[in-house]
């Protein structure tokens, strides 16, 4: 038996049509059909799992142009078929063109389809996971408040502390996560880039309240804390 036509197996890999029984035995012998069949395969399988997004990333105009390019760089190379010879193998050399169209073809939609994952990982915007409002421990500091977010980048938890009118300083002020008892854990100095929380303080049920801290230049401890609050869970 003669290969499946190319619009055939295209016919079956997208449902359109079904196999005959001598079809499939023929697929069974062949594998210059079959692997033709699983590469159309492959193509719309990747297209099918990409229905249910929306609002894909507006393609580039020269996308299929530079595909087309890249599979048919060099034009097909017709051999010359002897008389008598077995002419079935131009046909299997326009397959493998075929194959290699469909393969780069599968390669771009991957492409885009990873190229979306990305962008939709960098431009999901951060979740707030707690929150607080810090009020004065210290009478230096009884006119100053200020407020704490925790937001969750996707890549770990993230604190942004926002305070204002901070007395004058020979040190500097520290932030850190307690427990209420005998816990503390430094997070970085207070300032205006967000601060990022290890691992192990994760647990906000575990370390609920937020200090800021005057230290001292070299200090390692704890100082004196002059502003503190509770988180809010979201």
């Amino acid at each position: 038996m003669a290969h499946i036509d190319s619009e055939r197996l295209t016919l079956v890999a997208v449902g359109e049509q079904h196999m005959s029984t001598q079809e499939t035995g023929h697929l069974e012998q062949c594998r210059t059909c079959a692997d033709s069949l699983s590469d159309l395969c492959t193509v719309i399988g990747v297209a099918r799992d990409a229905e249910p997004v929306r609002e894909l990333p507006a393609m580039p105009g020269d996308l299929w142009q530079r595909i087309s390019q890249e599979v048919f760089a060099q034009p097909p190379t017709v051999l010359e078929v002897a008389p008598g010879s077995d002419r079935p193998g131009r046909r299997r050399q326009g397959r493998t063109a075929w194959r290699a169209a469909l393969l780069a073809v599968a390669a771009a939609l991957v492409g885009i389809a990873g190229t979306l994952g990305v962008q939709t990982l960098v431009e999901r915007p951060p979740t707030i996971v707690a929150e607080a409002s810090l009020g004065s421990k210290n009478a230096v500091t009884r006119a100053v408040r200020g407020t704490v977010t925790i937001v969750d980048t996707g890549h770990g938890l993230q604190m942004k502390v926002d305070v204002s009118d901070m007395p004058s300083t020979t040190g500097y002020y520290a932030v850190w996560l307690y427990d209420g008892a005998d816990t503390m854990i430094p997070l970085g100095t207070l300032g205006p880039a967000p601060l990022n929380l290890p691992a192990s303080v994760s647990d906000l049920e575990r370390f609920p309240l937020v200090d800021i801290s005057a230290q001292q230049l070299g200090q390692q401890a704890h100082g004196v804390s002059l502003l503190q609050g509770a988180l809010r869970t979201e």
